[in-house]
């Protein structure tokens, strides 16, 4: 009555004295203290995952069902991933296999909420960067819905039917007027599940199940009324149709974004389309339009509190930075991400920061620094299961022993390396494979040309196979994806001149200054002027001349270990 404070003197006396509890005793105490903390609370939301934990503990299969819902939903929009991972990993284990203890039968739910509790599984895992964990929840969540991922055997078949559904709906439907409001919900869960299904499939190389994913929400939603949902399907169907060279296409699609925008008025839809905007402009090189769409969406994540989105959009205007010589604004984009990715326990986005920060360091001749970032990266790629993470920064690795002269090992990298870009699908759909296609490239090339074996020698064949693979893997990837073209041919410029013919690999690295020139990415330009300076002459003029021009690049964009190399030559 006078509210007296009582404590238990250990937290071991607090555990022995619940143990002795009798269960339904124990049950009653929890239904009491949910309760007590419901009238307690009142709006304040932070009481949610207590208030869950007790009906929880009480097997009180109405309650909390509910008290577990709201609390997963309030901890996913807020950012607390893990906490939100565990609730609904809490209420799908209700749903499957009952309370526990000696309540052991399954708890039933509407198949739609169920399916629902596991899709914000999958969104809280993917949030967290556990690419498979979001990956066999969101699958399930498409299975219960109806909309099964189909397997490996029959994905083909599946998305050339999608295709030919997204034909038939852009030509002969009307989207819109009389759907049904049930089948619209429907549409819209299932193109959620898609939509972060898509994203995963992109990241860890599945490019038909990718392809899938993008034409599966487009058709779902295209037969139905306007809604924000349709403005990330646009977005997809854009990256999509620049993959495949349709830019006009693209380009109606990207307008589609905005038309919808302007209709709706849902800014945290918008951004989100606008993130798979940005990367297809960023694919392309079109510079302006890949910022101002990235910077729209940032500036919206960050306004809205959305901490995911928004690191997303860190990557790719730090991917931006780079690429367009910009190394200070990278470097500060970066290590914003890092921070964010740190607090929020995002192991994909730290994967990111790391091998962006990596990169940097090696263009700066920071080689020790380097290694240590890419050894982290690595790391967490193989945590989270992030392939083209993982390719990119076991190459940045090797690169970074290579130029600190621990030849050996990088050489053992490479061995790897080469077996991984064996297994990469032949179409790239994911555009920061640049970085691993780059890196392992240009290591095989130049441990072919520093061991200089003789022409015909077996060690020969060796290395002109791998370079023939690895130049290959980089022709096809600058096909689909702008900015790859100055690197792959540069890439084919030293293969070409290790297998004897200095007209065409000189050719070849003309060809790659003016694309790196044409696309705005100054420091593969400078690369190129660079291997020319090498190459031709000691006394042929235009070795002065390129490396002079190598120089005055590296030098403008901080890229100083490029500098040295340049400067030494001229």
């Amino acid at each position: 009555p006078d509210d007296s404070p009582y404590r238990f003197s250990h937290a071991l006396v607090r555990d022995a004295v619940y143990s002795l509890l009798p269960l339904a005793a124990r049950r009653g105490f929890h239904a009491a203290l949910g309760a007590w903390y419901e009238r307690q609370a009142g709006d304040d939301r932070q009481w949610l995952g207590r208030i869950a934990w007790h009906w929880d503990q009480a097997h009180d299969p109405v309650r909390a069902l509910h008290a577990l819902e709201a609390a997963g939903n309030h901890a996913l929009r807020t950012g607390a991933y893990r906490e939100a991972q565990n609730l609904f990993a809490r209420l799908v284990t209700i749903t499957t296999r009952g309370f526990g203890e000696e309540s052991t039968t399954a708890i039933a739910a509407p198949l739609e909420q169920a399916a629902r509790w596991q899709a914000n599984l999958g969104l809280a895992s993917y949030d967290l960067g556990e690419l498979e964990r979001a990956r066999t929840a969101l699958e399930a969540a498409a299975g219960m819905l109806g909309q099964a991922v189909p397997d490996t055997r029959l994905i083909g078949l599946a998305v050339a039917r999608e295709a030919l559904g997204a034909a038939t709906q852009r030509w002969w439907s009307s989207a819109g007027s009389g759907s049904d409001a049930g089948k619209a919900a429907r549409a819209r869960q299932v193109a959620m599940v898609y939509s972060t299904l898509g994203r995963i499939y992109h990241l860890t190389q599945r490019p038909h199940h990718t392809v899938f994913s993008i034409l599966r929400r487009h058709n779902l939603l295209a037969p139905h009324p306007a809604c924000a949902e349709q403005m990330g399907a646009h977005g997809g169907m854009m990256y999509l149709c620049t993959m495949l060279g349709r830019h006009a296409w693209a380009d109606r699609h990207a307008a589609d974004v905005g038309e919808l925008h302007r209709r709706l008025q849902d800014p945290l839809a918008y951004a989100d389309a606008n993130l798979t905007v940005a990367l297809a402009y960023m694919g392309q090189a079109r510079w302006e339009q890949c910022e101002r769409s990235a910077l729209d969406a940032e500036r919206i994540f960050h306004r809205l509190g959305e901490r995911q989105g928004r690191m997303v959009m860190l990557a790719i205007l730090a991917n931006t930075a780079e690429l367009h010589g910009a190394f200070g604004r990278a470097e500060q984009l970066w290590t914003l991400l890092d921070g964010l990715a740190v607090e929020v326990g995002d192991e994909v986005g730290q994967c990111w920061s790391a091998g962006g920060l990596a990169m940097l360091a090696i263009r700066r001749g920071a080689h020790a620094q380097a290694a240590a970032q890419a050894r982290r990266a690595i790391t967490l790629a193989r945590s989270t299961g992030e392939a083209v993470s993982y390719l990119a920064d076991t190459g940045l690795l090797a690169l970074s022993l290579l130029e600190s002269g621990d030849t050996g090992q990088a050489r053992v990298l490479v061995d790897e390396g080469v077996d991984l870009m064996a297994a990469l699908p032949r179409v790239a759909t994911a555009h920061h494979l640049l970085n691993g296609l780059d890196a392992f490239s240009e290591l095989i090339l130049r441990l072919w040309e520093i061991e200089g074996p003789p022409q015909g020698s077996t060690a020969w064949h060796q290395w002109s196979h791998r370079a023939t693979m690895a130049t290959r893997r980089a022709d096809a990837y600058a096909r689909v994806f702008a900015i790859g073209r100055p690197m792959a041919a540069r890439h084919r410029g030293l293969h070409l001149w290790l297998r004897g013919r200095p007209a065409k690999a000189i050719a070849a690295w003309q060809q790659a200054i003016g694309e790196g020139q044409d696309r705005g990415i100054p420091y593969e330009t400078a690369k190129a002027h660079l291997e020319l300076a090498r190459h031709v002459g000691a006394d042929d003029a235009r070795r002065h001349e390129h490396a002079q021009r190598a120089v005055a690049i590296f030098e403008h964009i901080g890229a100083q270990a490029g500098a040295a190399r340049a400067r030494a030559l001229a």
